[in-house]
Order: C-alpha cells, then sequence, then structure tokens
C-alpha cells in the first residue's frame, strides 16, 4: 500500500475551511514540518498548532498525556465557553 501511494497537495484547498482547527502533533518535524506550520497558519482562518513533547504518533498517551488533554480542553472550551 506505501508503494502505490503517492503525495497530494491538497494545500490550496485549506483556504476553504472556515471553522476552527486544532492541529496536535509530536515536537518532531515528522508528521508537520515548519513548512507545514506556515501554511496551515497562512490558509487556514482559524488554526492553533500545539506540539506535545517526547509524544510519537499515539499523541494521547506517549510524551504527556495531560498536555494532549489541556490542548484538547481549551480547544473545545474556546468553541464552547459556556461550558
Amino acid at each position: 500500500m506505501r508503494a502505490d501511494s503517492r503525495e497530494v497537495d491538497l494545500s490550496a484547498e485549506l483556504t476553504s475551511i472556515t471553522f476552527p482547527v486544532l492541529v496536535v502533533t509530536a515536537d518532531d518535524e515528522v508528521m508537520v514540518t515548519a513548512g507545514d506550520r506556515v501554511t496551515y497558519e497562512k490558509r487556514l482562518s482559524d488554526v492553533r498548532i500545539v506540539r506535545i513533547a517526547g509524544a510519537g504518533h499515539m499523541l494521547s498517551v506517549e510524551g504527556s498525556p495531560d498536555a494532549f488533554h489541556a490542548a484538547l480542553g481549551e480547544f473545545l472550551d474556546r468553541l464552547d465557553p459556556a461550558s
């Protein structure tokens, strides 16, 4: 499956996303690179990018689960401040 996969650049489509977006990633440059962050910040109207130190693929359990849950909670609280 990996051999048959190819990268498709959909970054131009990001401008059509009009709702708030939370990007949670590890503190490395593997999944979300510095260039990706610049693209997201430039093309998404409302984006928050959170890097979790020491996290790998399973952000909610590797590194700092508390940091993941805090980032998610803060994002959701911003969407619904009454909660």
